[in-house]
């Protein structure tokens, strides 16, 4: 018989589940940095696996794009610049431009169709209202009012073609230059712009005419120089807005020479602006010779359409067509180059140019 005086020795059993029960922490921690690594390199050689397939698919198309990079690169900028859809100028814009091309050709080719000399007088019908044979009729001492009309279209044509010239030529490439290479050269021209715009142009025309004297070459000069900061305001503006552009950086980042850069690609591009305002330019300077005329300061010798109208206000009660005539002319010619000039802008706006 068992001994019972003798304590039975404890169970370990429930000591070894509760040991199996206990987890170490460092385990899991071991587990998931493993399968966090696994992630990662599967993610890396996914990502391997899709750039070699790219530098093969670009392994196949490296000619062609070679071969467009060659012609992008060897075609002005002008060329390559895709603009937006042209935008419809109007009937209106037509009938102003032909009515500034009739007042052109009847100025150059007067003595072609056979238009009389502005000065040939008229004795037998001085004085005389429109008619079928004097269309604007006559003044005083027998002159034709419609002969004068057209020939005094040749003063205005001539300063303001000559206003545009010089404006484009000197004011334009200042602006161009200034605003391409910047530094001392653009502070001085901005300097000088500031100060002619600053100064109220009428008077400062009034005052370069009565120092030089009053001549028609005086006039065109003094006009001429008037109109030289507009333009180089203008195309700096412009150079500043296309010198930036991506197309002119990347060639000069790839060694490209800015004077090539410059005249080759920034250049077309700012002459849009430049040839919109040139309209507008025009019919400043001829408003500004009428105003010379209207004054007395424009040579008597000279048929111009202020002349005119200074001369026709004298009988403006008994014959008002003296005055009226060349008014109406010189009215219609200024609102059709405003007209052109309007809708050239809009039509040649640079901000619509899509690169």
């Amino acid at each position: 018989m068992p001994d019972s005086s003798v304590e039975p020795a404890p169970s370990t059993a429930p000591a070894r589940r509760r040991q199996r029960r206990r987890w170490d922490p460092s385990v899991t921690e071991r587990a998931e940095e493993a399968l966090r690594s696994s992630l990662v390199r599967a993610a890396e050689s996914r990502v391997a696996a899709e750039e070699m397939e790219a530098a093969d698919a670009s392994l196949n198309v490296a000619p062609e794009i070679a071969a467009l990079t060659a012609d992008a690169l060897n075609l002005p900028a002008a060329t390559t610049v895709v603009t937006a859809p042209a935008r419809k100028l109007g009937k209106g814009f037509w009938i102003a431009v032909g009515w500034i091309a009739l007042v052109i050709v009847a100025a150059i080719f007067a003595n072609v169709i056979g238009i009389p000399n502005p000065n040939k007088l008229w004795p037998s019908d001085p004085s005389q209202a429109p008619n079928i044979h004097h269309l604007f009729g006559t003044d005083i001492i027998g002159h034709d009012i419609f002969n004068q009309v057209v020939y005094g279209a040749r003063t205005s044509m001539i300063i303001g073609a000559s206003s545009v010239a010089v404006g484009i030529g000197i004011g334009g490439l200042l602006g161009l230059i200034a605003g391409f290479y910047r530094g001392a050269l653009d502070v001085v021209v901005v300097w000088v712009v500031d100060v002619l715009l600053t100064l109220p142009g009428l008077v400062l025309v009034l005052t370069l005419v009565a120092f030089l004297g009053e001549s028609l070459f005086n006039v065109i000069l003094a006009i001429d120089v008037l109109s030289i900061p507009a333009y180089a305001r203008i195309s700096r503006a412009a150079t500043l807005a296309v010198s930036q552009r991506d197309w002119v950086l990347s060639g000069l980042s790839l060694g490209a020479r800015p004077r090539r850069v410059l005249f080759r690609d920034v250049m077309p591009m700012v002459a849009l602006p430049i040839a919109s305002y040139a309209a507008i330019g025009a019919s400043i300077a001829i408003i500004a010779e009428g105003a010379l005329a209207y004054l007395g300061l424009a040579p008597a010798s000279d048929i111009s359409w202020g002349t005119m109208i200074a001369n026709g206000q004298q009988q403006f009660t008994s014959a008002p067509q003296l005055a009226f005539a060349p008014m109406i002319v010189f009215f219609l010619t200024i609102m059709a180059l405003n007209f052109v000039g309007q809708k050239a802008s809009g039509a040649l706006d640079l901000r619509a140019a899509q690169l």
